[in-house]
């Protein structure tokens, strides 16, 4: 869980992989094809680019960034503050979105953060070489030093810029004006903002994974149950489904998404943008990131039969199908969730025909 809506740590970049997700998300075991839904209304679901090569994914308030299998990066589409300015290189190995700015972290353990200046939160970005995981917030930032301690910079106002001491910090989430961060110990802390017991943490050490939400924060525990707490507004704590089957959770404005162990993805709370109501069945995912109104997913993108590759099985498959106008599943050829086989499933499966996912 350290990457929430999108913080970015240090992973194994590109068997073919994939990570961490929600507003973290760092280079994890599979690569994949980026699906994502909810609000459009400054394309942050229309602009997605396309491929199988993808292994991080990150949401912002109205953009999104992703980290391509050879270390270069992608961003879309709202871009008033310079945000999708992506950096040139291939030495990225994470990714992560504040509301209005992004964040990457190198190779070399150094950061690199572009778009929304106005509370400094790319003049003050912190030297080293030293960093495994970023994030950011509304208006400031949070990373993890590989000693285990922690550095804040940007707006303070709540003193969300100001983490604790200590070098026994091993993961991050930042959201809006509060953050979390998970302990050795399997403890959580946080700091900021708490106007709605965001940061009334829960008792316990046998946490995984932490998530910061607007004004609410979840948490994964060793046994795959989650834990939120703070505002319940739209349901996005008591809207929790139980279980504990769970290997990831996102947390973003007012609603949550979450990663279960046979692939599946699940959401609770606020609907207005169709985030929760249009959230994609019937594949199998294995990453998740979210931003404020919309929702992000790894996975083998047109791999019908889940063997990892896009081949002739796929394609046939596909085009027995071929022109239903409802109903029909993902594995019937609905690469694009919208509930038909037609021919932008089938553009879909050309663009990524003959990659492989592993």
């Amino acid at each position: 869980m350290n990457r929430q809506r999108r913080s970015a740590t240090f992973g194994l970049l590109c068997l073919a992989a994939a990570g961490w997700s929600s507003h973290v998300v760092s280079a994890g075991e599979i690569a994949g094809g980026i699906v994502d839904w909810g609000d459009d209304s400054v394309g942050q679901t229309s602009g997605t680019p396309r491929g199988n090569d993808f292994v991080a994914i990150a949401g912002g308030e109205g953009h999104s960034l992703a980290l391509r299998c050879d270390g270069s990066l992608e961003a879309w589409t709202h871009n008033y503050w310079g945000q999708c300015d992506v950096p040139a290189g291939n030495d990225f190995v994470g990714v992560a979105c504040g509301n209005q700015f992004s964040l990457a972290l190198r190779s070399n353990g150094s950061l690199a953060v572009w778009g929304d200046d106005r509370s400094g939160e790319v003049t003050y970005m912190p030297s080293g070489n030293d960093f495994q995981a970023v994030d950011g917030g509304s208006n400031h930032c949070t990373a993890l030093r590989l000693d285990g301690s922690l550095e804040g910079w940007g707006r303070d106002d709540q003193g969300q810029a100001t983490p604790p001491d200590g070098n026994d910090f091993v993961a991050i989430s930042s959201y809006q004006m509060h953050n979390l961060a998970l302990k050795a110990d399997g403890s959580i802390v946080c700091w900021g903002s708490n106007s709605s017991g965001q940061c009334d943490v829960p008792d316990g050490n046998d946490f995984v994974g932490v998530c910061a939400g607007f004004s609410h924060s979840f948490a994964l525990k060793d046994d795959g149950s989650l834990v939120g707490w703070g505002c319940d507004e739209h349901g996005e704590v008591s809207g929790y489904p139980g279980g504990n089957d769970f290997v990831d959770v996102a947390c973003g404005y007012h609603w949550t998404l979450a990663l279960r162990s046979d692939g599946s993805l699940v959401g609770w709370g606020w609907d207005e943008w169709d985030q929760v109501t249009d959230i994609p069945v019937g594949a199998v995912f294995h990453a998740i990131a979210i931003g404020h109104h919309h929702g992000l997913a790894l996975l083998c993108l047109a791999d019908l039969d889940n063997d990892n590759d896009v081949d002739l099985a796929d394609l046939a498959q596909l085009l027995a199908h071929y022109g239903m106008t409802s109903g029909a599943a993902y594995g019937d050829g609905d690469v694009d969730f919208d509930g038909d086989v037609d021919l932008d499933d089938l553009a879909t499966m050309l663009g990524v025909y003959g990659s492989l996912c592993e």
